[in-house]
């Protein structure tokens, strides 16, 4: 297709304190096979304390094209700093991926591609592959490691969701259904909740294999320590998220996948099993927390049904 006729894409990364991560994020972003004339770079600063905006500064003086705009705000999670940068920025669609991701050169490429051959879509997104930083956990090989990965097949196909790391969204279902949710637990599917919505509208969330990133992890992050913190932190954000938007989780099922899950472990020898038990324990702890302090629901977030 001749560039002119392809569309101006915006490429929106959040970031909070990850600078050195944001910096190999940029430079995969700015060696995409799209042409650098038809999409721009919006950096959306979540309020770090580190030099992340040294590291974009340095980004521009480095690249001519694609233009690497850079907006900051207070610290108030991922949802606002997605709401902040969909304000600064001029394509449609507007396409997502996490501060901690690789992006290989034909991923811009591949995921507009899909957005021009579902236009009845409201969102699209694609596969999230590890790579590790340093030696992968041990593990009985029968779990995937539960971070991050997303794999729906070979197949493009309509999905439930996708990741926040890898979408594209249209300003038309945004129009449709309103921006995110800034009152959701950064750490709890802050992007499901706004897919849910495009789907009541009547659109579309469809998966292009082809469009795929890699989602780094570091050797201090695969530590257990560290994963379990992260994980009972994500079980809670989901709980409170769910409260917020009226889905709850069952406390007999989450139970039941804590025990499960630590069975595993011990069978197995495998720290997957601890992970996931980890995480069923933040949900039953953000239940618990959000039925004592009876967490607000917040109002719903108008959808218009084309």
């Amino acid at each position: 297709m001749p560039g002119p006729l392809l569309p101006f894409v915006s490429v929106v990364v959040p970031t909070h304190d990850r600078a050195r991560r944001l910096a190999r994020c940029l430079t995969s972003l700015c060696a995409q096979t799209y042409p650098v004339e038809r999409y721009e770079i919006v950096v959306a600063d979540d309020g770090s304390s580190d030099d992340t905006a040294s590291v974009v500064e340095r980004i521009r003086r480095e690249t001519a094209r694609p233009a690497v705009g850079y907006v900051r705000q207070v610290h108030r999670g991922v949802n606002a700093a997605r709401n902040l940068a969909l304000a600064h920025a001029a394509g449609d669609p507007v396409c997502f991926v996490d501060d901690d991701e690789d992006v290989p050169a034909t991923w811009l490429a591949a995921l507009v591609d899909g957005c021009l051959r579902h236009p009845e879509a409201g969102c699209v997104g694609g596969p999230i592959r590890l790579r590790y930083d340093g030696r992968p956990p041990r593990t009985c090989g029968r779990e995937p490691l539960g971070e991050g990965e997303l794999d729906r097949g070979d197949r493009t196909i309509a999905v439930d969701y996708v990741s926040g790391g890898n979408m594209a969204v249209r300003r038309a279902a945004l129009a449709a259904v309103g921006p995110f949710r800034e009152d959701l637990a950064w750490l709890g599917g802050t992007e499901l909740e706004w897919q849910d919505r495009v789907h009541a509208s009547g659109s579309r969330v469809v998966y292009v294999p082809e469009a795929w990133v890699w989602h780094v992890r570091t050797a201090a992050e695969l530590g257990l320590p560290t994963r379990l913190r992260r994980h009972f932190a994500r079980g809670r954000g989901q709980a409170l998220n769910g409260r917020r938007i009226g889905r709850r989780f069952s406390i007999v099922r989450t139970t039941r996948e804590l025990r499960l899950g630590l069975a595993h472990a011990l069978r197995h020898r495998c720290v997957v099993g601890l992970v996931d038990a980890a995480r069923a324990a933040g949900r039953l702890g953000g239940t618990a927390e959000a039925a004592v302090r009876g967490t607000p629901r917040a109002p719903a977030v108008p959808v218009t049904r084309s």
